[in-house]
């Protein structure tokens, strides 16, 4: 078929267009992929509205290795109805982007009460004394990474450090009395050693729960979990830092929902960039592709 100058200029154009758009098909899965990873890392905080946004990306740059056959062989092969089918598909494309994009502001701008929400409810299940469950380590990760303390402030954690009456209250004095009687009668020396051994708390035990008992005060002296604590404080594994000091150079002074929420910010403010900005470049491939068409179109019914 006989084109015009300009309209093989459009096709040839439209071919390398189509080369550009593999490419940034493999940016958006790359983008995709890497945010959520980033995200997985905290997904006991987050819900699914910060995993759906890229996994959309990653769908839609797959789809784009299928949608640019369709403009590659339509340009070389000079048919209009593949182009066509083609800017159809871009077209969808576009809408697809685009909307992850503004869906990445959204997301942004609700991050904040999101997470206040979130975290003030997770509190409660951190765990001081216990072995720790995913909801103690993620806040740990949380307070050390970004060096944040409580939901919105510190003082957050007042109310769900233990006291020392509560801790205490659960360890073994040492002068209790064994659980079994060394004068029974039915006991020989033998069994009496064995039953010693079996039922009462062993030393390290009792120590170890001491240990905790004084190593975490609770809420009479402002106590924090040891991952507000300053790293120049030494704080590993005890809690070492105090509301009362007054002084942000021993614990974080700002709330996890400012530091975590500025590194959710940030990704999905990539994801909503990356989404937008190649969907506005996709516009121009579409505004090519119907060009094209129109002109093979005509040319093919005018022969």
């Amino acid at each position: 078929m006989n084109l015009s100058w300009s309209n093989r200029v459009i096709k040839y154009v439209l071919f390398v267009f189509n080369l550009l758009f593999v490419i940034s098909g493999i940016i958006m899965i790359a983008v995709g992929v890497s945010v959520k990873s980033y995200y997985t890392e905290y997904d006991v905080f987050l819900n699914d509205s910060y995993f759906s946004l890229p996994n959309l990306l990653i769908a839609i740059g797959s789809l784009i290795f299928f949608i640019s056959f369709f403009g590659c062989c339509g340009a070389v092969r000079e048919s209009w109805f593949m182009i066509f089918i083609f800017s159809i598909l871009l077209s969808i494309i576009f809408i697809m982007e685009f909307s992850a994009g503004i869906a990445g502001y959204v997301l942004r701008d609700k991050t904040t009460s999101f997470l206040t929400e979130e975290l003030s409810n997770s509190m409660k299940l951190y765990q001081f004394n216990e072995k720790p469950n995913p909801t103690t380590v993620m806040w740990d990760t949380i307070q050390y990474q970004f060096e944040c303390c409580g939901a919105t402030k510190p003082d957050d954690w007042a109310k769900y450090v233990p006291t020392p009456s509560t801790i205490s209250s659960t360890v073994p004095s040492s002068s209790e009395t064994p659980p079994y009687s060394s004068s029974s009668p039915e006991t020989t020396p033998t069994s009496t050693t064995n039953s010693t051994s079996e039922s009462t708390p062993s030393a390290t035990t009792i120590a170890e729960k001491k240990r905790r008992a004084v190593a975490q005060p609770g809420t009479e002296s402002g106590d924090l979990p040891a991952s507000c604590c300053r790293s120049n404080n030494g704080a590993t594994g005890t809690i070492k830092c105090n509301l009362n000091d007054n002084s942000s150079a021993t614990y974080y002074s700002r709330g996890c929902v400012e530091g975590f929420g500025d590194y959710l910010k940030d990704h999905a403010v990539t994801l909503g960039g990356v989404g937008i900005a190649i969907a506005f470049i996709q516009l121009f491939g579409v505004i090519l592709a119907c060009h094209l068409t129109k002109q093979l179109k005509h040319g093919f019914y005018s022969t």
